[in-house]
């Protein structure tokens, strides 16, 4: 199942509506999964991740199963904008910051946090990276092979309109951001 050509035909109005929504605040997890030091154990938060949570159990497991865990120390680029990788991560503890770069220009996109997602719209369409991801802080996080990912999720239809939703919204706040539509 493929990212639809014409949104039109794929959802009503109010479910696309809703699924934007959901896109939008598909990165941010309510705080009392949260351990005290500020992290979550990841069974927690791709049950909590409104993305992996439209998975089963067995799902989420083997979407688990492909995630390795990893430690990033501030200032570390994760990410870099124009590399040709496919892996998505999940933060688990810590912060980041994503930017763009265009015309000389560097463009602050956003800053994520436990729960949030990145790296989908490579993951997904397999371009180059349209973003640098740097950590604001040491963190940790979980990372996966992206296609691989994306297979899992596909099996899911719920979840894979979620995610083409959520690819959507990332590329439409890009260029807003970007161009100042």
């Amino acid at each position: 199942m493929g990212i639809c050509a014409k949104p039109s035909r794929c959802f009503s109005n109010a479910r696309r509506r809703r699924l934007r929504r959901s896109a939008r605040r598909h990165t941010m997890l309510p705080t009392d999964g949260v351990n005290a030091g500020g992290s979550m154990d990841f069974e927690e938060l791709t049950a909590g991740n409104l993305l992996f949570r439209m998975l089963d159990e067995e799902a989420r497991r083997r979407v688990l199963a492909l995630g390795r865990v990893e430690t990033f120390r501030a200032g570390q680029v994760l990410i870099a904008q124009g590399a040709e990788d496919t892996d998505i991560f999940l933060v688990r503890r810590g912060t980041v910051d994503v930017q763009t770069q265009q015309e000389g220009f560097i463009v602050e996109l956003s800053t994520l946090g436990p729960g949030s997602l990145f790296g989908e719209v490579a993951g997904v369409s397999g371009v180059r990276r349209t973003a640098t991801v740097t950590a604001r802080e040491d963190g940790e996080l979980l990372r996966f092979p992206g296609r691989e990912l994306v297979e899992e999720l596909r099996r899911h239809p719920t979840a894979s309109r979620l995610l083409d939703a959520i690819v959507l919204h990332r590329a439409k706040d890009t260029i807003g951001k970007t161009f100042g539509e």
